[in-house]
């Protein structure tokens, strides 16, 4: 009977062990999400607080993989047609590019760029950061270097909450814009459950006020 009693405590242990930062991870991500939901909107809906109070500062769009051979993987092409999308629209003044650019051979902000021009856009309504090597430190150069104050952020659903977060960290005013998503895929969970993990550095990143 005692050993059952031990085993039985240890088991308790292991449990609380695994689920305490299961459940402290999946507490901010929702308090992240649940902050942000609010202001993730249609299209149609932007439009129409655009007309009413005038423009956005910009669309924020925020970059994903790139092949070899210059495409955009479908993430990124996704993103980059809601892009369009908003910037048809009238709802905002420019396209805010930022991407990874660390390496000479990868390079996502020039191929989001052309992109955007061979679509019609003037490279006179984009600005671009080459320097946008994650999600924090986009947002914060779109706000502190680039003065962006009032803008549409464009990635995925997913990823939206915590973009949003950072930014309006940063006194910006926000309004998540989600592209489509890609089809469900061992990378799909497998990007899902790093960005739980990104929200809690993220949000530490922000109560300190980190300068990247």
């Amino acid at each position: 009977m005692k050993a059952k009693k031990v085993l039985k405590r240890i088991l308790a242990a292991f449990l609380i062990l695994i689920l305490t930062p299961v459940l402290f991870v999946s507490g901010v991500r929702a308090y992240v999400a649940l902050r942000a939901a609010p202001d993730i909107k249609e299209l149609s809906e932007i439009a129409e607080e655009a007309a009413k109070d005038g423009d956005f500062d910009a669309v924020i769009v925020l970059g994903a993989g790139v092949y070899r051979d210059g495409s955009l993987s479908p993430m990124l092409q996704y993103r980059m047609e809601t892009t369009l999308e908003c910037y048809r629209s009238g709802a905002v003044k420019k396209i805010f590019v930022t991407g990874d650019h660390r390496l000479g051979e990868y390079d996502e902000v020039d191929h989001m760029v052309e992109y955007l021009v061979e679509h019609g856009v003037p490279e006179s309504a984009i600005e671009f950061d080459y320097n946008g090597f994650s999600t924090y430190e986009s947002m914060v150069h779109a706000a502190r270097d680039f003065g962006i104050r009032r803008a549409v952020v464009v990635t995925q659903k997913y990823h939206i909450y915590r973009a949003m977060m950072i930014g309006r960290s940063r006194g910006m005013e926000l309004r998540g814009l989600p592209a489509r998503n890609w089809q469900m895929s061992a990378g799909t969970v497998k990007r899902s459950i790093r960005e739980w993990a990104a929200c809690v550095k993220d949000l530490w990143y922000v109560i300190r006020g980190v300068e990247p």
